[in-house]
């Protein structure tokens, strides 16, 4: 009660000296609120929908935008339509076959200022691929025949389970809607829930079956992945390790390790789920031993870590690029003046579809993206009437 007069006081005064009380601010921040693809077609744009809650700021008009990029070429931006309350949608243009597509949502603030996510913006952003899928296995971790688990840990080993949410940086719900996932320890559901379930003292190993990929033309690694080591003692020194193998588990690659920190290369240590995709064949692995192991980390000074992996699969993923007669732009099978009007139009608005992007994108080596440094090549194929 004494506190409560003293504050009760403290704030009279102020309002007497003319000097407002503090009030806390809640910052401007960006969900994606449709899975972000990790999949782009190359025949037609990819829909993305984000939310933006204000906090106690307010959003600048006209600054919520999706940016990409097609291999190295530089960012495009595309302007994300309001749906009304805290929604925005837009589109990811068609993506070009065997090429990484990599985006990011961008949102400015009166007080805030830009905010991103992923918050790494452009260092850090989300990565497609481009094709279409052929799911070879997949789990959603409502049961994980094959699966196994280890470690030295004295608490808080992976296992399946319901997530609870604690507040505590495990993850309130499942990736995929499933129900369950695979946690560091999943929470007892009572009420009150049981919610010691960091791991303690230890690591924790999460060890697939081993598959035989060697029949896929373009094998991908996709799984959803959450961490969290912000709390306690020794917060942000803890990291998790995802590796793949292909000779069954004697030798292992690193696909990424999450943390310790925020300044990470992957600095996702504040929890929420992210999807991940990976081409298998960017590593020199043997196709028909191939495993993936998650290894979650607790050492040195008391920290709370908590982890999670859900919608692990294994994807064929290929790509046929569309048909197209390079410089024409309308579709008329012809190159001449007619398709002046379209490409300028693409060049300085963006918007091309996958045969437009196929018809005008004509460097020597193509980027995805018909821009300024197309028309060079596009002025020589106009006046030679095609193009070689």
């Amino acid at each position: 009660m004494q506190i409560e007069m003293r504050q009760v006081c403290a704030a009279w005064i102020g309002l007497l000296l003319g000097v407002a009380p503090a009030v806390a601010q809640t910052p401007l921040k960006i969900s994606v609120t449709s899975p972000a693809p990790l999949v782009l077609s190359s025949t037609g744009p990819t829909p993305v929908s984000v939310s933006v809650a204000p906090g106690t700021d307010t959003v600048v008009d006209d600054s919520v935008k999706l940016f990409y990029r097609v291999g190295a070429s530089p960012f495009q931006e595309v302007m994300l339509a309001s749906g009304g309350g805290h929604s925005y949608a837009g589109e990811i243009p068609p993506g070009t076959c065997d090429a990484i597509t990599k985006w990011y949502v961008a949102a400015e603030g009166i007080v805030t200022g830009i905010v991103t996510e992923p918050p790494g913006g452009a260092g850090a952003p989300f990565e497609a691929a481009v094709g279409d899928t052929t799911t070879f296995v997949s789990f959603n971790f409502e049961t994980a025949p094959g699966w196994t688990v280890s470690g030295s840990a004295v608490s808080g080993a992976w296992a399946l389970g319901v997530p609870v949410g604690c507040n505590r940086g495990d993850p309130p719900t499942d990736y995929d809607g499933s129900g369950m996932c695979y946690l560091t320890q999943p929470s007892v559901v009572v009420s009150p829930p049981t919610c010691d379930t960091d791991i303690d003292s230890g690591v924790t190993r999460l060890l697939s079956p081993v598959f035989n990929i060697a029949p896929l033309t373009n094998p991908h690694v996709r799984y959803a992945r959450w961490y969290s080591n912000s709390t306690g003692s020794g917060a942000f020194e803890d990291w998790m390790d995802i590796e793949i193998s292909g000779d069954g588990g004697l030798n292992w690659a690193l696909l990424e390790q999450i943390g310790p920190s925020t300044s990470s290369l992957h600095p996702e240590v504040n929890g929420g789920w992210y999807p991940r995709l990976f081409r298998i064949g960017d590593y020199s692995l043997s196709g028909t031993n191939f495993r993936v192991r998650f290894t979650a980390f607790d050492q040195g000074l008391a920290s709370t870590v908590e982890a999670g992996i859900d919608a692990f699969a294994i994807v064929d993923l290929n790509c046929v690029p569309p048909a197209c007669i390079r410089g024409d732009m309308n579709g008329d099978l012809a190159i001449d003046g007619r398709d002046v009007a379209r490409f300028a139009e693409v060049v300085v608005a963006g918007g091309a579809t996958a045969a437009e992007i196929c018809g005008g994108d004509l460097e020597s080596t193509p980027d995805g993206v018909v821009g300024i440094s197309d028309v060079p090549a596009f002025v020589a194929c106009l006046l030679a009437g095609g193009c070689n």
